[in-house]
């Protein structure tokens, strides 16, 4: 049917030749134009994935660092601080009492 249409455009006159010609040139150029998004849209998300890996191999390293034996220090270090912060601040909030009475509870009823 299309093959039919173009000779039936092509026998009528040499204006509707030229008509032919301009959606030719038109359908090209739309091809061209579609391929080079593509082309665009391709590289791009190429671009991201490279950014990616780059994050994934930052996260794998400080992984890496976080593992480590002076890591461990760091942490006990960080959980004594934090810890002895908490017992602080219970005391001066006034929370300590509380705290003491729900242990001493939990120590004399047994789990259920």
């Amino acid at each position: 049917m299309i093959h039919s249409f173009f000779l039936i455009g092509l026998s009528k006159s040499s204006n509707s030749c030229v008509c032919f010609e301009r959606y030719f040139v038109v359908v090209v150029v739309v091809v061209v134009v579609a391929v080079f998004v593509v082309v665009v849209v391709f590289v791009v998300v190429l671009f991201l994935l490279f950014l990616l890996l780059l994050q994934v191999k930052a996260v794998e390293e400080i992984r890496n660092i976080v593992k480590g034996s002076s890591a461990k220090d760091g942490h006990n270090e960080l959980e004594l601080a934090v810890s002895a912060e908490f017992r602080q601040w219970l005391k001066t909030s006034g929370n300590l009492r509380q705290v003491s009475d729900l242990m001493a509870l939990s120590a004399v009823s047994p789990n259920k």
